[in-house]
């Protein structure tokens, strides 16, 4: 009997995940077919083997193999990481209708995935739907030694806030267009009175109409968040064939303006720590812990503010009618009346 056939499975998935970890990805191919072969049942060696071949050009042959693993472990903390393989697989062979099903199903799974958003937004690329496809990001990852690796990351910021019609997002293109601004055009108003000639014909259709038109585009609801810099995010991982460790770090800033008086700035940051474990078998351990200052990924409640609404500044303050010479204004503007008063 040869010592590589006396060698345990164990023993075989293991030198199999130093191989593939170096990216030896032929030379770790015999040791989880000879895996598979003593346990039909191994959940990550048939994920561990389509991956090494289609890193190795054999595509065609890797997505039956990591299809098996899903079905032996529907549920698995993992099951991200397959869906995109299979995307990616997919993706290659310019079946990108089928790899952007399999992409999103891996983004829903695992929504914090950077890399499965980037390879959706490719495969939405190739799919042709350029407009999905954007991915505003950019990253430089740094190579190191040992398994190690650095990444740095510039972010489109997305801010969002919650008010009383539920939560909203940032939108750039919320002003209308002149063709919507159509209110009071029939009949006409004249120059010199102001008024309008309706004649006694003039359907009350018409005049309702113009009455009620508005000039607001669709989505013209006020949004006050405004990004004031980019998302910042900084990464440094480790991935060793005992599974890895990461660490992550981001920071966020965004500004509210309601143009009524509420004006202020939120900066907001945050760390996490993952890891993924392999122990003995076909056992894993994962998880992860994250933290931050509350606004890292700032969402913003909107409130009634508190006191009244200053007829002058419309600025709403609880010392709305203090004086009582100017009972309806706040007493910014009350202190400005009496200015103008004294100068008369």
């Amino acid at each position: 009997m040869s010592t590589a056939a006396a060698r345990p499975p164990l023993a075989h998935f293991a030198k199999g995940q130093v191989l593939r970890a170096q990216r030896l990805y032929a030379e770790a191919i015999p040791e989880y077919e000879t895996v598979l072969a003593a346990d039909r049942n191994w959940v990550y060696a048939f994920f561990a083997l389509g991956q090494c071949k289609f890193n190795t050009g054999s595509i065609e042959e890797a997505i039956p193999l990591i299809e098996r693993a899903i079905r032996l472990s529907p549920r698995d903390p993992q099951l991200g990481v397959w869906y995109e393989m299979t995307g990616l697989v997919y993706l290659y062979q310019s079946r990108a209708d089928e790899a952007v099903a399999w992409l999103e199903k891996a983004r829903n799974h695992t929504p914090a995935h950077s890399m499965i958003r980037g390879d959706l937004a490719a495969a939405y690329g190739f799919a042709g739907e350029t407009g999905i496809a954007r991915l505003p990001q950019v990253r430089y990852t740094y190579p190191m030694a040992n398994g190690w690796s650095a990444a740095a990351a510039v972010e489109n910021p997305d801010p969002q806030s919650v008010g009383p019609f539920g939560q909203y997002d940032f939108d750039s293109a919320m002003i209308p267009t002149a063709a919507s601004c159509t209110a009071l055009t029939a009949p006409a108003l004249t120059t010199a009175t102001g008024l309008a000639a309706v004649a006694g014909t003039t359907p009350a259709s018409t005049l309702s109409t113009n009455i009620t038109n508005a000039c607001l585009g669709n989505a013209a609801f006020f949004n006050a968040l405004q990004p004031i810099m980019p998302t910042l995010v900084g990464r440094l991982r480790v991935d060793q064939p005992w599974g890895h460790l990461q660490f992550g770090v981001v920071g966020e800033g965004y500004g509210m303006n309601d143009g009524r008086g509420l004006n202020k700035q939120y900066l907001g940051y945050g760390g996490s720590v993952s890891a993924h474990f392999f122990t003995w078998g076909k056992d894993n351990i994962g998880g992860g812990l994250a933290a931050g200052n509350g606004t890292g990924g700032v969402h913003v409640e909107v409130k009634k503010a508190d006191g009244l609404k200053c007829e002058r500044c419309w600025n709403y303050s609880t010392r709305v009618g203090e004086d009582k010479a100017y009972p309806t204004v706040c007493e910014r503007c009350s202190a400005a009346l009496k200015e103008l008063e004294a100068a008369k």
